[in-house]
């Protein structure tokens, strides 16, 4: 995705910085603003909510894909002085669903939902009868950005599987082949903007070449002089809070990801269910190379990722002329730059 933040959002964030609820329960974390919703009916099963958000820490657009209509941004939805109800529902601050000749955002009268606010505040007062209780547990995917997993089909990494089946996982009840339990239509996918672990596609790119003269993943970066890990998942804790979710079931093998998201008392991970390789269960399906396999084990070894590995890890092979030449390169690595993890 290719997206750039407009001189609108900036405004947006600017105008709402000292009227946010987040800044009252940020606590050091970034200031965002949803700046437009709207419903998106996808090939796959359940219409899906995409949240465009702006902030005070880049100049750039992060999103949020969330499943349920009734999981709502505090942000979007609370009221702004001198809006008409046309404006909410352009915005997509509306509820229940939208249909020619609707002129009210805040009450579907044929659904019967009506939304209640402060009146002093203009905050959202949320309802179990129109909003989604923060107490339930929501399945929730903190994702970043990957060009070339998501569009550009490549099998260097199981990025885009893992969009992939985070949007199938939330839709269902239960998912057949691992006996998984799904959202059931309810949860959220927040997309950052942080390809390439953070140091950007160009050189992302640059990394790969590396990869193909026999570096691995976390090398490369060492080599261009970038960390490891240059992401920050606070944006995507901030993007959680203003969703209104409290409770979540997080879906990854990052232990990284655990630690950042959690934001007690108001934002606690209370399950990792874990995104195993489809191909590890089912060989007839899901990524199966070579660079797979390379990318997988480096996540595991030197990153700590947690999964159960299938493969023969930690194993010495017989020395070969790609071995040594790795050897080498490990060596030059050594001399000038420290692995921390």
């Amino acid at each position: 995705m290719t997206m750039d933040s407009s001189n609108s959002s900036s405004n947006e964030i600017s105008r709402d910085k000292n009227n946010n609820n987040n800044n009252e329960i940020s606590d050091g974390l970034p200031l965002v603003q949803c700046v437009a919703r709207a419903r998106i009916p996808t090939t796959q099963g359940p219409d899906i909510f995409l949240h465009l958000y702006s902030n005070d820490r880049d100049n750039k657009e992060h999103l949020a894909i969330v499943f349920g209509e009734d999981i709502r941004s505090r942000s979007l939805f609370r009221r702004r002085p001198h809006e008409t109800q046309q404006d909410r529902m352009i915005r997509g601050a509306y509820i229940g669903k939208l249909y020619p000749g609707r002129t009210v955002a805040d009450e579907d009268d044929r659904l019967g939902l009506a939304l209640e606010f402060d009146e002093r505040t203009g905050e959202l007062l949320a309802s179990t009868a129109t909003t989604w209780d923060p107490h339930h547990h929501t399945l929730v995917r903190i994702h970043s950005e990957c060009y070339t997993g998501e569009n550009a089909w490549s099998a260097r990494c199981d990025c885009g599987e893992q969009f992939d089946r985070a949007g199938r996982l939330i839709a269902c009840d239960r998912e057949p082949s691992s006996n998984i339990q799904g959202g059931n239509g309810h949860g959220v996918i927040v997309y950052l903007r942080q390809e390439g672990r953070g140091i950007g596609l160009g050189e992302k790119l640059k990394a790969y070449n590396l990869q193909d003269l026999g570096a691995d993943t976390v090398q490369a970066n060492l080599m261009l002089k970038h960390p490891v890990d240059a992401r920050d998942f606070s944006l995507g804790k901030a993007i959680l809070l203003d969703l209104g979710v409290a409770n979540i079931r997080l879906l990854t093998n990052n232990p990284e990801k655990i630690k950042q998201v959690e934001h007690v008392p108001l934002l606690k991970c209370v399950e990792r269910v874990p995104m195993v390789p489809i191909h590890w269960t089912n060989s007839s399906e899901g990524i199966d190379s070579k660079e797979i396999e390379g990318y997988l084990r480096t996540k595991i070894e030197r990153m700590g990722h947690l999964l159960t590995e299938p493969l023969k890890l930690h194993t010495n092979p017989q020395p070969t002329e790609t071995n040594q030449k790795q050897t080498q390169m490990n060596s030059a690595l050594s001399s000038s730059s420290t692995l921390a993890i």
